[in-house]
């Protein structure tokens, strides 16, 4: 399962008709691992340990971490550093990547690139610190999470050589988890979004998801249907079949849902939103509301894997 990548790769595709519930349901995630245990940078920050984790974190010894060594030791309560909020300049910086998509002026604004990348893996620690506290997530560092902002142009007409956004996926081990993970996309213009749920199913897990649906549907409804989780997640991203699916009735009680090729839940955010300094905290609310939904095709697509 891959997440979309690129905003410009699903934009155009129709929403579902019919009524699609949501909820916040029981989880059913498994564990993914126990990790290996104490890093061998330990040592480093033996320093750091009597702050840890009631106290404030002294940013002199925290500057010497490197990134993945600061989400490791500082729970994100502790970290009080400017650096884990996105601000104007990244915006500005990626308003401009659009009109000037070229080698020669993204060399040429470097620095601002390098600068709105550390504000980016700012924002990535606090978000895993942030979801760690719901859900395990070992040997996950921010370089594991964010996407390259290079595009890959080989098969393509667009022969751009950038993303005008940034994007992020916390899961277990980061962008590679083999996981549905959480997809945080940021792209000024007001299109920047929180997202989860089924994209780009193989042939056998969308045949599990819809035997479920067939089976046992109350099991998905009670997860995508309290008015809350609807409230945050809205829209529904990806396509449907036009017609009823192999082996299913047309006037089946859940056919929206059968049709069902993609199954993407989103959030948007406003510019202004992404700029404020807890915007963190929103995504790490954001996340724990539909971890339910992940863990339940998790688990679904994990029996795949599995036969």
């Amino acid at each position: 399962m891959r997440r979309p990548s690129d905003y410009q790769r699903f934009s155009s595709v129709p929403r579902a008709e019919g009524r699609l519930p949501f909820a916040y349901g029981d989880s059913l995630h498994r564990p993914a691992g126990s990790g290996r245990g104490r890093p061998a940078h330990a040592g480093r920050v033996s320093a750091l340990a009597p702050t840890l984790p009631d106290q404030p974190v002294d940013l002199t010894l925290l500057s010497a971490l490197s990134q993945s060594e600061r989400a490791y030791f500082c729970p994100m309560r502790t970290v009080n550093n400017p650096s884990t909020a996105i601000t104007a300049p990244t915006f500005t910086f990626l308003a401009e990547l659009v009109q000037n998509n070229n080698r020669d002026w993204f060399q040429a604004n470097r620095a601002r690139y390098d600068a709105a990348k550390a504000e980016v893996e700012g924002l990535t620690i606090r978000l895993i610190q942030g979801v760690s506290t719901f859900q395990p997530l070992p040997n996950t560092a921010p370089k594991d999470c964010i996407f390259r902002i290079n595009r890959d142009i080989r098969f393509s007409k667009d022969k751009a050589p950038y993303k005008p956004n940034f994007a992020i996926a916390i899961g277990p081990g980061g962008r590679h988890s083999g996981q549905i993970d959480y997809y945080l996309h940021i792209q000024p213009g007001n299109e920047s979004f929180l997202g989860a749920g089924m994209w780009q199913a193989t042939p056998a897990q969308l045949a599990q998801f819809r035997q479920e649906i067939d089976y046992n549907v109350d099991s998905l409804k009670q997860i995508i249907d309290n008015p809350t989780f609807r409230a945050y997640f809205p829209d529904v991203w990806g396509e449907s079949t036009k017609t009823a699916p192999k082996g299913y009735s047309a006037d089946h009680p859940d056919i929206d849902l059968l049709k069902r090729k993609q199954l993407f839940f989103m959030h948007r955010y406003s510019d202004k939103e992404v700029l404020k300094p807890n915007f963190a905290d929103e995504v790490v609310r954001g996340c724990q509301l539909i971890k339910p939904y992940c863990d339940w095709l998790n688990e679904l697509f994990g029996e795949v894997s599995a036969t």
